[in-house]
């Protein structure tokens, strides 16, 4: 629709509405993140403090710790910013868990930074409640990994917790009761097997409620991509659960062992998440019931809960771009010898790169003195570090 030239209020008045229904679209896809991404930061035991629903507060922005006897979570689970009420009711029965949300954040940031810090995006963070800038208001793969990692994240820190006793509303499962495979011969199934399940149900309970409030004839297409990444997230986790196994018996012997199912190191998750974040699979548009592959010959291949999927394309961040929220890659440090993505080469983006010699004192030529002493000498070290133009 062309408004006529004649209303130039009227045409003012349109632009500065739709300007703030998308700015509002972007503060709630952000503030989220925030929720879970403040508690980097958040000291152990930090003082309850009633933050005003509604207005942004980050000097007030902090999880309470687990509520007393005497304490009612309803004191604090609807003054934390950005929980829609499904999630605010959620807090309320598991106040013990939301404790542990604080944890699934900083593992998530730590997880993301490592997977990239390599790359020209490197899961730059900042210090508001957006967190990731304007990356979680698009589409891209790297929307679609930080919804994944952020899904995980909050599986492994919830059963972990539960698995070290720290939450009294689950604990570990008797795999015994559980289990289809049997025991194998001279180990048998016991233990304190991580509870995955509770785990699972928790993060879709928390993660999803964002995407679930809403009736499923008005969810759209970005709403289904965020509900599946999050899903392959938790999928992951799930997966990668193996077996551990203690042994029994006389002067060290492993007469018998004892085993049960353990998580895997939750850098395993984030590897094979990386590993689907550079294959990510670009969907169409017009599908939000049955996500489909963009193009006329891929897209009757069903996607599975085991790739991550895509509906914009990644922007330049080569270049600084404050409009974008990109920093850009000028002044990052890059290996000059790599062809990889932090070889100067490529993640320069073909500007150059600036080459600086420093000398550093480091200990060298150490020689292990009998007995039971280390000495070593002090030599200036020459090192050359490169820098993006």
């Amino acid at each position: 629709m062309t408004l006529p030239r004649t209303f130039p209020f009227i045409r003012s008045f349109v632009i500065f509405l739709i300007l703030d229904i998308l700015g509002r679209h972007e503060a709630s896809v952000s503030t989220w993140m925030y929720l879970g991404l403040v508690g980097s930061n958040v000291p152990q035991l930090p003082d309850i403090k009633l933050i005003p629903r509604g207005g942004f507060h980050p000097e007030l922005a902090v999880l309470p710790p687990p509520v007393s006897d005497t304490s009612e979570p309803s004191d604090w689970c609807g003054s934390i910013p950005g929980l829609v009420d499904r999630q605010v009711a959620l807090c309320r029965r598991n106040p013990e868990i939301f404790w542990h949300i604080r944890d699934a954040a900083k593992l998530a940031i730590k997880e993301c930074q490592y997977q990239f810090h390599n790359e020209r995006w490197n899961c730059t963070t900042s210090n508001d409640r957006h967190v990731f800038g304007k990356t979680m208001s698009k589409a891209t793969k790297e929307t679609a990994f930080i919804t994944a990692i952020s899904s995980a994240a909050v599986v492994y820190s919830v059963v972990s917790a539960c698995s070290s006793g720290n939450v009294t509303g689950c604990g570990c499962v008797d795999i015994r009761r559980q289990s289809q495979k049997p025991a194998g011969d001279g180990w048998t199934w016991s233990g304190c097997t991580d509870n995955i399940e509770y785990g699972m149900w928790f993060s879709r309970q928390f993660n999803d409620a964002q995407e679930d409030i809403k009736r499923k004839d008005a969810r759209n297409v970005k709403d289904a991509m965020h509900l599946h990444n999050k899903e392959t997230g938790r999928t992951v986790v799930q997966r990668q659960m193996g077996k551990d196994c203690r042994c029994h018996g006389v002067s060290g012997s492993c007469e018998t062992k004892s085993c049960w199912r353990k998580m895997a190191p939750f850098r395993d998750t984030g590897n094979e998440l990386k590993a689907k974040h550079d294959n990510a699979v670009w969907i169409a548009r017009k599908y939000a019931k049955k996500l489909k592959r963009r193009g006329r010959m891929v897209k009757h291949r069903p996607i599975t809960n085991n790739e991550l999927v895509f509906l914009e394309k990644s922007p330049d961040y080569c270049r600084h771009n404050p409009a974008k929220g990109i920093a850009g890659t000028a002044g990052r440090l890059c290996n000059a010898t790599s062809t990889g993505p932090e070889g100067c080469g490529t993640l320069c983006c073909k500007r150059g790169y600036i080459t600086q010699v420093i000398w550093r004192r480091e200990q060298c030529r150490c020689k292990f003195v009998w007995c039971c002493e280390v000495k070593c000498q002090i030599c200036n070290i020459k090192k050359e570090i490169h820098t993006c133009k």
